[in-house]
């Protein structure tokens, strides 16, 4: 027999709370900071300023992910038109 979708959802219900909260906003922060200060570094020309959106990405990681994507659409509209 095939697995039922809503067991499974009960499992995993049941196994994050086993897990403190605490242990998953960690864990979304640095997954997000990670993905953000690295977008940064590759796609940042000038190396302060990737230091600088580095640094907010790792102590402020869902402001510095809204950020960088902001500026990141900013400047492909900016390229596109040249």
């Amino acid at each position: 027999m095939g697995l039922d979708p809503v067991q499974i959802l009960h499992e995993i219900q049941s196994m994050l709370r086993l897990l403190p909260w605490y242990w998953i906003v960690t864990g979304i922060h640095i997954t997000l900071a990670t993905l953000a200060a690295g977008h940064a570094m590759l796609y940042k020309r000038d190396s302060r300023a990737a230091l600088g959106w580095v640094s907010v990405c790792l102590f402020f990681p869902v402001v510095g992910l809204c950020c960088i994507t902001c500026s990141a659409s900013t400047e492909f509209r900016h390229m596109r038109a040249n």
